[in-house]
């Protein structure tokens, strides 16, 4: 198994393995069919219902998704109606990417509705790839436990520079 290139997949290959449950993005489930004209892909997780858009540049898609939130918004009552399982207080959009641009994560603080973005990293097995999804940007745990406390030889050490 290796890690391929991002960008090496097509994000139409990646929603086909989505929808048909071959891969799956972390506590969200999507729903197994397109919808409506413009062919949506909806997924929601305990909080929301989520407009999905996977691309190469999540800049490029972007514009996309706020459209497809735009008719989720407006044709609730119809989603809802056909996926009673989806109906969720909140409307938002879910990108899935393989490139972010600089400053891209502080993007979603200036939303009003839930924005959630997640890396694609491909793993090539020999039949077929297998998709990780990573939220983005990366979570990093943080042991607050231990805290490291100068000593007093070290503060004399530094203090004498």
């Amino acid at each position: 198994m290796e890690i391929l290139k991002a960008g090496s997949v097509s994000p139409q290959l990646v929603l086909d393995f989505l929808m048909r449950g071959q891969a799956t993005i972390p506590e969200v489930e999507i729903i197994g069919r397109f919808l409506g004209s413009r062919g949506m892909v909806i997924g929601f997780d305990t909080n929301a219902v989520y407009a999905v858009r996977v691309g190469r540049k999540a800049s490029e898609i972007l514009p996309s998704v706020l459209e497809d939130l735009t008719w989720l918004n407006r044709e609730a009552s119809l989603v809802y109606m056909n996926f009673p399982q989806a109906v969720r207080p909140l409307a938002g959009v879910l990108l899935v990417a393989d490139f972010f641009p600089p400053d891209f994560a502080a993007l979603p603080s200036l939303f009003s509705f839930p924005c959630r973005l997640f890396r694609l990293i491909i793993v090539d097995n020999q039949h077929s790839p297998s998709f990780l999804f990573e939220p983005y940007p990366p979570q990093l745990a943080v042991d607050h436990a231990v805290t490291e406390e100068i000593t007093d030889q070290e503060r004399r050490f530094f203090s004498s520079w």
